[in-house]
């Protein structure tokens, strides 16, 4: 049974097997029986069995306290006889018993921020194990207990660590009787005394200066005396400070505590960062420092050093960081060095957000006119707190490259034109000289740019020979924006025939038509002319001369003579005037010939008198000449060289007053069946 409990009753049957009641008395067990705290139901009285019948002897166990086991023999006395054992009884009472190895705990005097803690031991010399629980709210908020709650076996012991940890200033803090529940085994109290002195900081204090988001450390030094290592937990006060979570100091030894002191805002000697080390001690005691920093002004994040070309746009990343937990809006500005050049820019966005904790990067525009260097200082500043941060930046810009290209193509002797746009940033109108080395490249010479504006000059190409492609350079200077360099990609392509030559001539005449063209090369040049299919109807100079000329040209002349040799409509040549440096023009040439037209009248003075003919054939012809006036006579045949041409004399003689004075001559030959007709007459 366990203490305070009562067991189920036990019955001892007994058997009357005689002929008479017998009766049954436990007298002799009775203070034995009273000293285990076991009653009989019958109490003293004795029990009657009747004759051959049964009865029963019933025991009750209800201890009230614990007891260890016991035997006890169960003596009876039957029919007033002597007493005889009539069994063994057997029992234990099993109780809990739990008690504290002392109720009243004092922590005497702990510092401020401090904390010391000791041990209690809960003790169970019970027979059988059991669940304790404390009331943790009633420790707070100046103690703590850890475990409070569990279980102890029997005959064990529970450690229970019990923490002081003031909170406030107090010379008496007392907590009165707490509470511990034990299963089975009632209540317990335990009441904790201590009080709580102030902090009070070494002599000296740890002075740290740097500049503001760098870093300067120093160290602590922490004496163990005792014979026991320390596990330390520091408490710093002020986030600009950091050290380790704990401090390790062995038992008779030193450690060193490193403080790193990390600003994120700027302060000065008159008004430093303050904060404190606390090293709280497990005695109760501690040692405090005091920290006063100065964080000076920023450092450059960095220095920027770069080299473009001049007149080439450029955009150069600074690294933006925000040092802080929050997001933060910057304002950039840019300081030039010296004198401000305004053919220079230098600028980014007004404004850049951040995250917190983040990096961005900041596009810095640069562009230059001109070759120089320009340093400035590129500063980001936070206008709620007025902290910031900067870079130093310094561009060289070189000589400018080619700033664009420009394509001008054209058939040769036409003119393609293309215009550069220059734009004058300054508060004074400037001039250019414009300047390109090919000859048939036409340039302004100068070009007038109104300040704060711009103006654009007209390129014009004029190609005389065909070329494929070929890259010029196009320079634009003066001293005020330096050098534009274009390259010019030129291209030329073979012109079409210029106009033709049509011709139109009886045979025997020739006709004389002019070719016209013009001569663009500013430079003397000799032309060659011929006919590409080399015809003896078409004939020319062999050569011309072209003198220098001006942008416009100049405008040469090539006489073409047809002279034909038959009649016909197929007379088709082309005529080919070439330079070598002032190109080739194509002229078609078509010529027609007709019967010959009569001629005439020519006049014969005196009796006589002649008639120019000219073989128009390639070789030596004979010719037939007859009149139809028997008055007039000429020689009847006369052989004439090729190309030439002969007077052939004629005579008159009158036949009479009335006579007619007029023939026709014709000319005959086999070449053509056509005849030559002159009319003569007699003067």
């Amino acid at each position: 049974s366990r203490g305070g409990a009562q067991s189920p009753p036990r019955e001892q049957k007994l058997v009357n097997r005689s002929r008479l009641p017998i009766s049954v008395s436990l007298e002799p067990s009775l203070e034995a029986l009273a000293g285990h705290d076991v009653t009989a139901t019958n109490g003293a009285a004795p029990l009657i069995i009747p004759a051959r019948q049964t009865g029963a002897l019933s025991l009750t166990y209800k201890p009230s306290k614990r007891a260890r086991p016991f035997v006890e023999d169960l003596a009876v006395i039957v029919a007033g006889g002597v007493p005889r054992v009539l069994s063994q009884l057997q029992g234990a009472c099993l109780g809990t018993e739990v008690k504290l190895a002392t109720d009243n705990l004092s922590f005497g005097t702990v510092t401020q921020g401090s904390r010391t803690m000791k041990r209690v031991q809960l003790q169970n010399t019970g027979d059988v194990g059991t669940k304790f629980s404390f009331e943790a709210a009633a420790f707070a908020p100046h103690f703590s207990i850890f475990p409070s709650e569990g279980f102890v076996a029997p005959n064990q012991d529970v450690k229970l660590e019990i923490t002081f940890h003031p909170t406030s200033l107090d010379p008496d803090i007392r907590v009165e009787r707490v509470r511990c529940v034990v299963e089975g085994g009632g209540e317990l109290a335990l009441t904790l005394t201590g009080s709580c002195a102030a902090q009070e900081a070494q002599e000296g204090k740890l002075e740290f200066r740097t500049a503001v988001r760098r870093t300067a450390a120093q160290s602590v030094t922490i004496k163990n005396t005792t014979i026991k290592a320390w596990h330390l937990k520091p408490t710093i006060q002020n986030d600009f400070w950091s050290g380790a979570e704990f401090l390790e100091v062995p038992a008779g030894k030193e450690a060193q505590y490193v403080l790193t002191y990390a600003p994120l805002a700027m302060s000065t000697a008159d008004a430093p960062h303050n904060g404190t080390v606390f090293f709280p001690m497990p005695d109760g005691t501690a040692i405090l420092h005091a920290l006063e920093g100065v964080a000076d002004e920023p450092q450059p994040s960095g220095a920027v050093t770069v080299s473009v070309p001049a007149k080439a746009a450029h955009s150069q990343p600074l690294k933006v960081t925000n040092w802080l937990g929050r997001r933060q809006r910057f304002r950039a500005t840019v300081a030039i060095e010296g004198e401000e050049d305004p053919g220079v820019t230098l600028k980014g966005p007004e404004y850049i957000d951040i995250p917190g904790h983040a990096e961005r990067e900041y596009k810095l525009g640069f562009y230059a006119y001109r070759e120089g260097t320009t340093t400035a200082r590129v500063t980001f500043t936070n206008e709620d707190t007025n902290e910031y941060l900067f870079y130093d930046v310094t561009v060289t810009a070189t000589a400018a490259g080619v700033i664009g290209e420009l394509e001008l193509r054209s058939p040769v002797r036409q003119r393609a034109a293309h215009a550069v746009t220059v734009a004058n940033p300054l508060d004074t109108p400037v001039t250019l000289t414009c300047s390109c080395p090919h000859a048939q490249v036409t340039v302004p010479a100068t070009l007038e740019v109104p300040a704060k504006g711009s103006a654009s000059a007209e390129i014009f190409f004029r190609p005389v020979l065909v070329a494929s492609e070929e890259i010029v350079p196009l320079t634009l200077s003066c001293a005020e924006l330096g050098t534009f360099t274009y390259n010019l990609k030129l291209a030329s392509s073979a012109a079409g025939p210029e106009r033709g030559l049509v011709f139109n001539v009886p045979l025997g005449s020739k006709e004389v038509h002019t070719f016209k063209f013009m001569h663009f090369l500013n430079a003397k040049a000799d032309y060659t002319c011929e006919f590409s299919n080399k015809s003896t109807e078409f004939t020319c100079a062999a050569g011309v001369t072209g003198h220098p000329a001006g942008p416009e040209g100049m405008e040469q002349e090539v006489e073409v003579t047809f002279e034909p040799t038959r009649i016909g409509e197929s007379f088709r040549d082309t005529l080919v005037v070439k330079s070598a440096t002032a190109g080739e023009y194509i002229c078609p040439v078509m010529g027609r010939c007709i019967p010959p037209k009569p001629q005439g009248p020519f006049t014969l003075t005196g009796g006589a008198g002649a008639v120019s003919f000219k073989n128009v054939f390639g070789s030596e012809m004979e010719f037939t000449f007859t009149v139809d006036n028997p008055a007039f006579t000429v020689n009847r045949t006369e052989k004439i060289p090729a190309k030439q041409a002969k007077s052939i004399a004629v005579q008159f003689k009158s036949t009479g007053p009335d006579a007619p004075t007029t023939a026709k001559l014709l000319v005959t030959c086999g070449e053509t069946p056509t005849p030559w007709v002159y009319y003569l007459r007699a003067g």
